[in-house]
């Protein structure tokens, strides 16, 4: 399997940087067990605080935080 780095684009409200989150958690159901995200580098410091929806891949998580409206997919 070949990785492919995808590029994040900056938040689309305050501009800043994003951060990439994967987390892993004990749990009975492999739904669950891992899922990531995308954040606003600025949440953590009383920013924006835009997150993304959790996905279970980190490139379905990107997509949707480098998908805007008015641009197509």
């Amino acid at each position: 399997m070949r990785k492919v780095k995808l590029k994040l684009l900056p938040c689309p409200f305050c501009g800043a940087l994003p951060d990439r989150v994967h987390i892993r958690k004990p749990s009975m159901d492999e739904r669950f067990r891992h899922y990531s995200y995308v954040r606003c580098s600025r949440s953590r410091v009383g920013g924006c605080g835009t997150v993304s929806f959790g996905r279970r891949y980190m490139s379905q998580a990107i997509a949707a935080w480098n998908r805007r409206v008015g641009k197509g997919k």
